[in-house]
């Protein structure tokens, strides 16, 4: 089965490497680095980048240790691909206020962008040192180590990663990303017939957070069929074919659902099943599935 990337263009999750505006870090003490800093949120908040980086350079220069407006001008790099530039403003955050472990972590994401994955792992390993709960960190660690090529090591990692994941997340630890955690998760396991089980469920479990993710259903139908729950599997498939139309994948498994597992009179049942469910998409649906 296929790895899910993000999920479902249309469900619109939360993504995992976006970096806001500061609003917890400490003020200036100085009434004009505050000024510049407020302008420059405007006009971030605006989406004027120019402007923003402008007046939180002035902030900076009314006080250099204005940690907001370093920070807000680093969204503005980043925002703007400037992942070096934007690096060195969280830096500076980061020496202001050592104790933030989620600086570390945007450090991480401006390494990551730049391409530089060893630094970025140093980063996020940085950041869950000083905070085992910092779940975005620990799913990008998880992300680095499912790109990586060396073998099984890594894949353990990664596996491991996703799973503490979802044990902070079901002790009630915020978890922004929850469906994506849960697709690769069970993108990893459901390769192994012994693991099937734990993959339905975690399938489940993200679809539940992002119902109209279509390689979710297409993965959980997949691993229904090879448990017999043929009729849970067919419906899984269709949920696919609804969401996305041109989707090759659940095509080729429903087909192979509908010609090896069912019989005859079953299969005249599901054609007219989906005949009526599809209406005008159905001629489509069944040329394809034919084809398959």
């Amino acid at each position: 089965m296929e790895i899910p990337e993000n999920g479902d263009h249309r469900s619109e999750p939360i993504r995992a490497d976006r970096i806001e505006i500061a609003q917890a870090l400490p003020e200036s003490g100085n009434a004009e680095a505050r000024g510049f800093r407020a302008e420059g949120d405007s006009a971030l908040e605006a989406d004027d980048l120019d402007k923003a980086a402008t007046t939180y350079q002035a902030a900076i220069g009314a006080d250099g240790d204005n940690i907001r407006a370093h920070h807000n001008l680093g969204v503005v790099y980043y925002r703007l691909d400037e992942w070096a530039s934007a690096r060195k403003c969280f830096e500076r955050c980061k020496e202001l206020a050592p104790e933030e472990a989620d600086l570390s972590f945007k450090v991480g994401l401006c390494y990551l962008k730049d391409e530089q994955s060893s630094e970025a792992q140093k980063a996020f390993e940085t950041t869950l040192e000083q905070n085992q709960d910092h779940l975005s960190a620990r799913f990008q660690l998880a992300l680095l180590y499912a790109r990586t090529t060396s073998g099984a090591r890594d894949r353990g990692r990664a596996v491991q990663a996703l799973q503490d994941i979802l044990s902070a997340a079901d002790k009630g630890v915020p978890c922004p990303n929850l469906d994506r955690v849960c697709f690769l998760l069970g993108s990893f396991l459901d390769d192994h017939s012994e693991n099937r089980l734990e993959a339905i469920s975690i399938y489940r479990k993200g679809l539940e957070v992002n119902p109209l993710f279509a390689q979710g259903h297409n993965n959980l139908g997949v691993l229904l069929m090879e448990e017999g729950q043929n009729l849970q599997a067919l419906g899984a498939f269709k949920i696919a074919l609804h969401l996305e139309p041109d989707y090759t994948l659940p095509y080729r498994n429903l087909a192979h659902l509908l010609f090896d597992h069912m019989s005859p009179v079953q299969m005249e049942h599901e054609y007219n099943n989906i005949i009526e469910e599809f209406g005008g998409q159905a001629a489509t649906v069944l040329a394809r599935l034919s084809l398959e």
